[in-house]
């Protein structure tokens, strides 16, 4: 957390099509998983992807299945920060990120599920289990858009109970 600027630090950057991943688990702060091809196709399945600033970001069509969210705080201090889930620059994809049936923890004081980064970004969220505090209630933010957004839709959001609370 004292690295300053050096705290981005990529896991995957997909330039790649048809990418299949199960049963990954990614560590970071900022950029854990940059999908880097707007024409790529990418499918995620219970993988558990952790961070705080944009961290879940880039193009293609990519579909999270049954996946763990982890919003990490943006300070050594557990329960700090205001942090972003995903930052989509889904030019010419057709459905852009799509999580489905995922779940996030949330250990930062609060999150939103994304910002507009380029394109035209498309973010859906999807059957999603959210924690009982985090979220913000506009579930995403305007802080750091570079464009409109194409499509931010929720659907379906449960609590730990299955309550729908979207």
């Amino acid at each position: 957390y004292a690295s300053g600027s050096a705290g981005r630090a990529v896991v995957i950057q997909d330039k790649a099509n048809r990418t299949i991943c199960k049963n990954v688990k990614m560590l970071s702060y900022q950029d854990t998983y940059y999908s880097n091809n707007n024409n790529g196709r990418y499918y995620w399945e219970t993988s558990d992807i952790h961070g705080c600033v944009d961290f879940i970001c880039g193009g293609g069509d990519v579909f999270f299945n049954k996946c763990t969210i982890t919003v990490e705080s943006r300070t050594s201090t557990a329960g700090t920060g205001d942090c972003t889930i995903t930052a989509p620059y889904t030019d010419g994809s057709t459905w852009g990120y799509v999580f489905d049936n995922c779940a996030i923890v949330n250990n930062a004081k609060s999150f939103n599920f994304g910002r507009a980064w380029g394109g035209t970004p498309r973010c859906a969220f999807l059957n999603t289990t959210l924690p009982e505090t985090g979220i913000v209630s506009t579930r995403w933010t305007l802080a750091g858009m570079n464009v409109m957004a194409d499509k931010f839709v929720e659907y379906n959001s449960v609590n730990a109970a299955g309550t729908v609370i979207s």
